[in-house]
């Protein structure tokens, strides 16, 4: 049982005195948490960070000899989080640290054996597991802020699972203000996390209720404009036209613009991209399809610009679809769709309400409401969230201009285009400001949303509407902690805004109840049979170990063979991807990497070094369909595999994912190391690189870069100076760098060198 000072405050020996408010919803939650593997579903602003400080000091308590770890997504997060440990944990303050990408790997070492309490970003420490530089048999207890991430190839899913298989006495709690609507998703959290059950609360808890105040949720409709209306017909129009060719193809049973979804044409091109492989030469049939998909989903943008933000991002959209028509290798589909014959007229409307300044009547009564609250309460703070940066910077300029309204624009990181982002550093002292008073007004982005500590806010204004469960009830949890709070969410009649307004209520509806389904069913699911296997595996795994290039870490690949319990040691190689052997090393080749080294003609010189260096050599190479290169024909393909085979005398393993890579390397480091009894060595003799060689393993070094995508930015960007300086929207047009990628490598980029870490 959690213990209680007279003055309400908790007693525990770990836990600062006078210093945490006894609360019967988290002692409650604390209690059952130190029972098993525990999901916590609580609403922002009401201590989850709290539950996880009074989970910590139980298990440190028990395990006097242990420490515990906290993950979150984000270097704010984490040091947010760290604070908070600090200012409640009875702990000397050297035992509490926090662990990100600015920490030198040995330095990480070090601080990790050497704290109590580790808080700590998941991708730093899925390297360190990864790399064998990092042992977690010593943490009683692992925390997963921000749980529902825990999904597919999230670092949680491997760090979870290395966990279960090292820990001498594991505990998992996972932490989220919502874990998603589908109860798949939410299933697979659970079985990623083992999680034996699930502790949720929602505002009108009953244990909840007594400890916070009612939040005011109130939905104000403003109608489109005539003008606004013309062109809205005009881009449905345009659009019918894109879905129709669609339909007559079969890939739609619907014409009908408010049932097809962006997410239903992302969804339709990743499926006409994986028919396109399959063929040789595919039917021109499928390029028409994929040309109408690509412009469907530029006009499905247009529309939700003109429906929820207003007449000027529309027009810069235009602007920014029009200076990319002039550059080289830009998209087939933003020319034929500059060209289309209905595009000018278009551009008339939207040049005409631009010279005359005509907005989104949202803005006008964003204005109004934000003016009429300040006036009612001069002490008063306000969230203003939308989804666009534009919009964030249009708000911040219309609210400038009114006496008495402070306001400041809060968005990510990365720069976009002439549009900065704000670093880290920029966005806490941001942040600092508006609890001062100094700013009252914050208008942001999606940064707001998730985690970070963001001042009390008397008046949350959603801007526009998201169809997300988890994102309305982050933006719902800014108001209402410590007094009365109001939430108003702005709606454009006969718009999207409609649609995703209640596609978020009727998510957030089933997500309760499915939680409360699965809760009650967990302990059918066979949570523990992980487990089982895990601890066979203990007993019975020989430690392997090989020698991997350090790019080669990033890879899929390298993960499952730590999975699988191989020993990784991380290595600048000159040769090879692994070495297994004194005389076997393995290069691993996807498909695309493999007819790529034969266009540019370094195939076989780095398969010459690889023979010279070591008596077995191996060529694996992954995935499906080798002769689907537009660049390269079938005969040249069958004439490079018969010369490595007859010329070099260099076997080729086929294998068709990552995952089946790693099995087959297990499989080969197993005969070598434990039937010969032959172990890894690097030959130290050095190949020099190309000066084309030598690019490549420069741009390969940034994050979330491996051969292949290094050799697409340079292929597209021309110059490593060109990579090195390319803004996020750059970055993003080349094919496989995703949004989360482009801002790591802008972070990593721009970020201040600390020479003192």
């Amino acid at each position: 049982m959690i213990g209680k000072h007279h003055q309400n405050f908790i007693a525990q020996p770990l836990i600062k005195a006078n210093t945490v408010e006894y609360r019967k919803y988290q002692a409650t939650i604390v209690e059952k948490c130190l029972k098993g593997n525990t999901l916590v579903v609580l609403p922002t602003g009401l201590g989850k960070t709290i539950i996880a400080a009074i989970v910590a000091a139980h298990r440190l308590s028990k395990h006097p000899d242990s420490k515990c770890i906290m993950l979150a997504p984000t270097r704010p997060l984490v040091n947010q989080h760290c604070e908070i440990f600090k200012s409640v944990l009875n702990l000397p303050t050297h035992e509490i640290n926090a662990i990100t990408g600015t920490v030198k790997p040995q330095n990480r070492t070090n601080i990790l054996n050497s704290s109590k309490v580790v808080l700590m970003t998941p991708q730093i420490l899925e390297n360190d597991l990864i790399a064998g530089r990092c042992d977690l048999s010593s943490v009683s207890l692992i925390i997963f802020d921000e749980a529902h991430r825990a999904i597919g190839n999230y670092p949680y899913v491997y760090i979870a699972k290395e966990y279960m298989k090292q820990a001498k006495y594991p505990l998992i709690l996972g932490l989220t203000a919502s874990p998603g609507s589908k109860r798949e998703k939410i299933e697979e959290i659970c079985k990623n996390l083992y999680i034996s059950q699930i502790e949720s609360r929602t505002e009108y808890s009953p244990d909840v209720r007594p400890y916070i105040h009612p939040i005011y949720i109130e939905w104000k409709t403003v109608k489109l404009p005539p003008d606004f209306l013309k062109i809205k017909i005009l881009l449905e129009i345009l659009l019918k036209e894109k879905l129709k060719i669609l339909k007559e193809y079969g890939y739609l049973e619907s014409l009908d613009t408010k049932k097809i979804s962006r997410k239903n044409l992302l969804e339709l091109r990743a499926k006409i991209q994986s028919e396109l492989a399959e063929y040789l030469r595919p039917p021109s049939s499928l390029f028409s399809v994929s040309l109408a998909i690509a412009e469907a989903l530029k006009l499905s943008h247009m529309l939700e610009l003109l429906e929820t933000q207003g007449i000027t991002p529309v027009a810069d959209y235009i602007t920014r679809m029009e200076r990319e028509a002039k550059r080289p290798g830009h998209q087939k589909a933003t020319e034929t769709l500059l060209n289309n014959d209905r595009f000018p007229e278009l551009k008339k409307l939207i040049q005409k309400l631009v010279r005359e300044n005509y907005e989104h009547p949202k803005i006008k009564e964003t204005v109004n409401m934000v003016s009429r609250h300040l006036q009612l309460n001069k002490e008063a703070r306000i969230i203003v969230f939308t989804k666009f940066r534009n919009t964030a910077k249009k708000l911040v300029e219309e609210l400038s201009q009114i006496n008495g309204i402070r306001p400041a624009r809060f968005v990510g990181q990365v720069s976009k285009d002439t549009d900065a982002g704000l670093t880290q550093k920029e966005q806490l002292k941001t942040l600092e400001k508006f609890k001062e008073g100094i700013y009252n007004v914050l208008v942001a982005t999606s940064v707001a949303e998730e985690g970070l500590d963001i001042a009390e806010c008397d008046l949350v204004i959603c801007y526009d509407t998201v169809p997300s469960a988890i994102r309305q009830i982050q933006r719902r949890g800014r108001t209402g902690r410590r007094r009365p709070g109001r939430m108003v969410i702005l709606i454009a009649e006969k718009t999207r805004d409609e649609a995703y307004f209640w596609s978020a209520r009727h998510k957030e509806k089933i997500m309760k109840q499915v939680i409360k389904e699965i809760s009650t069913k967990l302990n059918t699911i066979n949570i523990d049979t992980m487990s089982t296997s895990l601890d066979a595996f203990k007993q019975t795994q020989t430690e392997l170990m090989v020698c991997v290039d350090n790019r080669e870490l990033r890879s899929q690949t390298a993960k499952c063979l730590a999975e699988l319990g191989v020993k990784l040691v991380p290595e600048q190689l000159t040769v090879a991807d692994y070495i297994i052997s004194d005389r076997v090393a393995v290069e691993r080749k996807t498909t695309e990497d493999f007819l790529q080294s034969i266009i540019d003609k370094r195939l076989f010189q780095q398969l010459a070094n690889l023979k010279k260096s070591y008596t077995a050599p191996i060529l694996i190479i992954e995935g499906e369909n080798i002769y689907k290169g537009k660049a390269i024909s079938p005969d040249a393909v069958r004439g490079a595999l018969a010369s490595i085979v007859l010329d070099f005398g260099i076997p080729i393993l086929w294998t068709k994912t990552p995952s089946e890579t790693a099995h087959l390397i297990y499989a080969l480091t197993k005969r070598e190391q434990i039937k010969e009894k032959r172990y890894p060595s690097i030959k130290k003799e050095k190949v020099p690189l190309s000066d084309k060689e030598l690019q490549e393993y420069i741009v390969s070094s940034l994050p979330g870069i491996d051969l292949t995508l290094a050799r697409r930015l340079l292929k597209d960007l021309k110059t490593v100076e060109n990579v090195f300086t390319a803004s996020e929207d750059t970055l993003k047009k080349v094919k496989g760098i995703g949004e989360k990628t482009a801002k790591k490598i802008r972070e990593i980029l721009t970020l201040s060198y600390n020479d003192s870490e």
